[in-house]
């Protein structure tokens, strides 16, 4: 009975708070949540941006009326959006059990059908976010239609994503074409089957051109179609069963399509090592580099990086020797910030080329982080009022200002920041888009990229490619400057260092180059004519900067599915290739049917999808649609997963058994409040367990609790001779069989909360209540050792003694920065110190202070770790209490319990055990030193694996033990507890649903060689 007591608290299972290290989810905001409802959508938003969310339900309805009428279908109910004011505010959500990166823009789930996404400021994009997510909203409900199938889920990402990426972008996407064209040039068109297998294809991009193929093939009224017989049957059989050809006849077609119509193009233009000098490595090799930042007096270059282990850092070079000096990318790390923004944003030098002004996210905000370039240090943060998402910001040619690209309240507007007196100027306050704010030498204007032009209708909120203006820094007087064309994109401007000139981006042809415009003559110069482009990650990313002193141009140009910096030719800069005379016009570009259209190219029909994305009439609701139907969220409890239920029932001489388990969880649609039921059944109707949990995520507080019955039965038998008298009244040779089952039930309540001060740290708090009970159920029979009858057979029931209850509080403070490769961390640090009290019948103090560091060393990391746990008080050693194991194999390897042979022990192997012992406790410290080395970064690719040298040293005691630090061999044991020591090598393969390590021990302190051993867990 003791035994089945302690097993109760070796096994019950840790509650909710005890999640032993991790990174947290801060909600930093609370949110006045309205719902808006419209025809088919319950919008969910912020009050505070309510003019925003009106346009964005038109938007909405309309895009339901095209993709309704594009694939046949409508909703049977209707669905949610949750809508965030902006980027930082949708980084907060409880909608996602993942972290949200800067680059995920909006998602979609099925569960309960929800699109969630942010409001970016820029309305194109918002529009083809919502259009994209939207799309999702109808794959899940067409895919329910379909009966026996294979279902959604089974479909290749890249399949799902393409498609909702053609019915919101269509065939016009010069950043897709660009990534055929590149695919193109390296003679590596991916095939179906590579889409679906390699992770280093990009499933939008690749995914986008496979559709618009399809739709300019064999027409966009196929679309529907196929989707569902993908679903059905899978995407090689849809192929053929919709279109009528095999897989492999689809794909040389659609390869033959993409050289004839990118072919001549690629002959006609520039290869990256022709326009000047690679500062990065090729992206084949492992080059990355984007956003690159000239300082005024050329002398320096900031640009965006990444580590060894795929983190994103800023890094400043030296142009003279072209070596990099140093690295920003802590600030994201210790503390200082929780990311820095590199997709969309660019920071901007001061001046004086002594200043740099980073854009980063910290506390649910935008803000600005000023560094002094030449020491490395933080000057300062600024949160700039009424601006609560930064893209972009340049610095005044005085030092006194900013002008900032960002958003208010879900609206993109321009803005100037007054430094000494902190005060923030909104320039524009309309639903115009204005981006890459550069400001002139002479300090007299301030260069955008903006839609403010007339292919622009906000009232049908249809927007124009983005051209580039002048704004006046003084009154906000905007000038529009001369275009490439109707159908031309303009960004990323950048001054000459005299104001008369303007290098910036523009795809007068559908690729990105870099032209220069003369403001004085409104003529166009032409420096490159790239294969591929121009470009950052995203179509709007900045990639283009010119120093103004030295008149040094340097870009970011894709390349072979990645990016590669090049500071372009000298020559080529100041001998222009002149396009154009006059003000406004060009000369013929070399391919004017577009590098920019995804072939087939179809001008006569238009292309359905084309032609319903020209729409922005039909099916646009009114401005004032909706305008009353604005009512509070009232959070409502919906189903949000059910567990797979299994049941069986059977029935004995002990009585009825049963099987299985089922879960059902519940969640308000904004995931703040969460209900759980999960019930277990392991044998017999009394061994029938269950949990409830609730979860409270409202405020920055995360509130939980729970209540749970878990049984923890333990079968035994056991076979003794006896005598027994027959009915004559002679004795006779018997066996007594005794079965039956042990059951400790376990009681218990929890109650806790964790704070996070940051992404990094957190406090924890629990309140446990305890109550362990055990009864038994034995049968016992007599069997005549002769006849093998049964002489006699009696069943009993009852409980074993009085039943144990105990209270256990706890509290901890948790930090954790660290950055995880393959298969455990290989940068920053762990800290974990917890003080646990337990009273009732059992008293004792637990104290946990665990500490952890990686260093990047090489091409590994050297990882440190130092941990101490133990029980203190009256009760710390009681019988009842599982003691604690330093041998296990997360702690000292090579000394487990299993593989100590019985040599070892000096006598039985079933009696006690002195080796053995002196690894028991109720206190034990750790210490481990491992080097880190992934396999990836000596070439081998395709493995998450990394392989470790280690030493590992522990000792575990009990109060009143004498200690000593010289160590002995476990075999001479003594009454003295001492450490023990291994050393050897670990394999550490991460699976994607477990990490498996493998190790060979040599365990210091015990006799013969190594010891193989295998954990499941990742590394600590």
């Amino acid at each position: 009975m003791l035994a089945c007591l302690a097993a109760a608290l070796v096994w019950l299972p840790l509650p909710l708070h005890a999640q032993y290290f991790g990174q947290n989810r801060v909600r930093w905001e609370r949110f006045d949540v309205q719902v808006l409802r419209t025809a088919h959508f319950d919008i969910h938003f912020d009050k505070a941006a309510e003019p925003t969310v009106r346009e964005t339900a038109r938007k909405a309805e309309r895009w339901y009326e095209r993709l309704s009428s594009l694939l046949g279908h409508t909703f049977t109910q209707r669905k949610p959006l949750v809508l965030y004011t902006n980027h930082p505010d949708f980084q907060q959500t409880t909608l996602s059990d993942t972290p949200l990166s800067e680059g995920t823009r909006g998602f979609a789930e099925s569960l309960r059908d929800r699109l969630v996404m942010p409001l970016t400021g820029v309305g194109a994009e918002n529009d083809h976010v919502l259009g994209h997510e939207i799309a999702h909203l109808f794959q899940f409900d067409m895919a329910r239609q379909v009966k026996g199938g294979n279902g959604l889920m089974q479909l290749p990402l890249w399949f799902v994503e393409g498609m909702a990426e053609y019915v919101s972008l269509g065939s016009d996407d010069p950043n897709t074409a660009m990534w055929l064209r590149a695919a193109l040039a390296a003679g590596e068109l991916p095939g179906i089957d590579a889409l679906t297998t390699d992770p280093r294809l990009f499933p939008y991009r690749y995914g986008h051109a496979f559709w618009a193929y399809l739709g300019g093939r064999f027409g966009d009224d196929a679309l529907a179609a196929f989707f569902l017989d993908a679903v059905a049957v899978g995407v090689r059989a849809g192929i053929v069963r919709t279109l009528g050809v095999s897989a492999e006849a689809l794909e040389n077609d659609w390869h033959a399509h993409i050289l004839a119509a990118y072919g001549t193009l690629l002959e006609q233009r520039e290869n990256i090592d022709v326009i000047g000098t690679a500062l990065s490595a090729a992206p084949e090799r492992g080059g990355f580099a984007l956003n690159p930042q000239l300082s005024p007096d050329g002398a320096w270059l900031t640009y965006i990086g990444r580590d060894a282990l795929g983190q994103v850092d800023v890094r400043l070079r030296n142009m003279a020797t072209g070596r990099d000096v140093r690295s920003f990318g802590n600030l994201a790390r210790d503390g200082h910030t929780d990311a820095i923004a590199f997709l969309y944003a660019s920071g901007a030098w001061s001046p004086d080329s002594r200043q740099y002004v980073l854009v980063v996210t910290r506390a649910g905000d935008s803000e600005l982080a000023i560094l002094d370039v030449m020491r490395g240090t933080l000057l300062q943060r600024i949160r700039v009022p009424g601006v609560q998402s930064i893209s972009a910001v340049s610095w005044s040619p005085d030092g006194r200002q900013l002008a900032i690209a960002g958003t208010s309240n879900g609206q993109g507007d321009l803005f100037l920041f007054d430094l000494a007196e902190r005060r923030t100027q909104r320039l524009t306050n309309d639903a115009f888009t204005e981006l890459h704010p550069a400001w002139a030498p002479n300090g007299r204007y301030i260069a955008v990229a903006t839609d403010r032009h007339a292919e622009t209708d906000l009232a049908t909120l249809a927007y124009g490619r983005l051209r580039l203006a002048l704004v006046d820094p003084v009154g906000g007087r905007m000038r529009a400057l001369p275009d490439l064309g109707a159908d031309a994109r303009m960004i990323n401007p950048q001054w000459s260092g005299d104001s008369r000139s303007l290098y910036f981006i523009g795809d007068v042809d559908g690729v990105a180059d870099v032209f220069r415009l003369d403001l004085a003559r409104g003529a166009f110069d032409q420096l490159t004519q790239l294969r591929t482009g121009v470009a950052g990650i995203t179509a709007r990313s900045p990639a283009l900067t010119v120093s103004p002193a030295t008149n040094t141009v340097v870009v970011t140009v894709f390349d072979r599915d990645g990016y590669q910096m090049v500071a372009l030719d000298r020559s080529r800069v100041e001998s222009y290739q002149r396009l154009a005379d006059d003000e406004v016009a060009l000369t013929a570009p070399i391919m004017q049917s577009g590098g920019g259209i995804l072939p087939p190219h179809t001008e006569s029909p238009v292309p359905i999808v084309d032609a319903m994305l020209a729409d922005g009439v039909s099916g646009l609701p009114g401005p004032t649609a909706g305008a009353a139907t604005v009512a509070r969220y009232r959070p409502r409890f919906g189903l949000e997963g059910l567990g797979l239920p299994a049941a069986g029932v059977a029935a004995g001489s002990n009585g009825a058994a049963v099987g299985g388990g089922l879960s059902v969880f519940w969640g308000d649609l904004l995931g703040r409040r969460r209900l759980g039921i999960a019930v277990q059944a392991q044998g017999r109707v009394q061994d029938v367990g269950g949990q409830v949990l609730y979860v409270n995520a409202v405020s920055r507080w995360n509130v939980f609790a729970t209540l749970g019955r878990t049984p923890l039965p333990a079968a035994f038998n056991s076979v003794a001779p006896i005598r027994v008298r027959d009915a004559s009244g002679n004795l006779r040779d018997a066996t007594l069989v005794e079965q039956g089952i042990a059951r400790t039930l376990v009681h218990e309540g929890t109650l806790g909360a964790q704070y996070p001060f940051s992404r990094t740290r957190r406090v924890e708090f629990a309140f446990t209540g305890t109550r362990l009970t055990q009864d038994f159920d034995v049968t016992q029979q007599v069997v005549d050792n002769v006849t093998g009858r049964v002489l006699d057979r009696r069943r009993s029931t009852g409980s074993a003694g009085e039943a144990i209850q105990y209270a256990q509080s706890s509290a901890a403070f948790v930090g954790d920065n660290a950055v995880f490769g393959p298969a455990s961390p290989l940068d920053g640090w762990r800290y974990r110190a917890e003080v646990q009290q337990t009273v009732g019948r059992t008293q004792f103090t637990g104290v946990t202070v665990d500490g952890r560091w990686y260093q990047p060393l090489w091409r590994g990391a050297l990882a440190f770790r130092a941990m101490h746990t133990g029980r203190y008080g009256r009760d710390d050693s009681q019988a009842l209490l599982a003691p604690m194991f330093v041998g296990a194999g997360t702690l000292v390897r090579g000394y487990a319990a299993e593989s100590l042979a019985e040599r070892e022990c000096g006598r039985s192997a079933f009696g006690p055990c002195p080796s053995f012992d002196g690894l028991l406790g109720s206190r034990m410290a750790v210490a481990n030193v491992e080097y880190r080395l992934p396999i990836n970064r000596l070439g081998v690719r395709g493995l998450a694996m990394e392989v470790a040298p280690f030493l590992d040293a522990g000792m575990a005691w009990r109060g009143g033990d004498a200690l000593s630090l010289r160590p002995r061999a476990l075999q001479n044991a003594d009454a003295v507890r001492r450490p023990v020591l291994s050393h050897g090598i670990s394999t550490r393969l991460n699976l994607g649903a477990i990490i498996v390590e493998m190790f060979h021990a040599r365990p210091v302190h015990r006799r013969g060689g190594g010891v193989f051993g295998l954990t499941l867990a990742p590394g600590w």
